[in-house]
């Protein structure tokens, strides 16, 4: 007979695996969306894009107070850094999650201009998909760390964590790679 323990594993990995195999319309919750702002048809960003950000929005919070998504309402990037302008799509904790113009490459910033700027998902469009998947499977991390006492368990967890991360690495192998893949880093709660 099944344990409490073996229910838990069970839940978790069916909800993971639920979180990066279900289509995205599957995961997408209506009441959780912020959508795309007007001002985001006079963006300067690649069509897909656009079109990936305007079909599902962005999870508003992924983690309230810590991962928020507000898109900038205004037609100009409200960023600056290194000469690039980056229009404003929400935060991370104090850093300002930013588009960069053109290339729609997604970075999070430091609100101090000197700082480098850390490649969070090489399109808006990865970083739509990676935002809802990860909001899908942040809950059931958080309850791992909450249940993970004994080694097995926290092997468990371990197991768990980095299949996340291996998911985010298949949306989008370019932002996953290299020292400081910040999906990475966030999959550690």
């Amino acid at each position: 007979m099944p344990d409490h323990h073996d229910d838990i594993r069970a839940g978790a990995e069916r909800t993971l695996q639920d979180a990066y195999l279900l289509p995205l319309a599957e995961i997408v919750d209506s009441e959780k969306t912020v959508q795309a702002p007007p001002a985001t048809t006079s963006w300067l960003i690649p069509d897909r894009d656009r079109a990936v950000l305007d079909l599902w929005g962005l999870p508003a919070r992924i983690k309230a107070g810590f991962f928020e998504n507000t898109p900038q309402q205004a037609l100009d990037p409200a960023l600056s850094r290194y000469g690039s302008g980056f229009y404003l799509l929400g935060r991370l904790n104090h850093l300002c999650i930013g588009a960069e113009i053109g290339t729609g490459a997604v970075y999070v910033l430091s609100e101090e201009p000197a700082s480098s700027n850390s490649l969070l998902n090489s399109s808006i469009e990865h970083y739509v998909e990676c935002s809802w998947r990860w909001c899908a499977a942040l809950p059931v991390l958080i309850q791992l760390v909450d249940w993970a006492w004994e080694p097995d368990q926290l092997d468990f967890y371990d197991e768990r964590r980095a299949e996340v991360g291996r998911n985010i690495a298949a949306i989008d192998p370019e932002a996953a790679s290299g020292k400081g893949a910040l999906w990475q880093e966030l999959t550690d709660v």
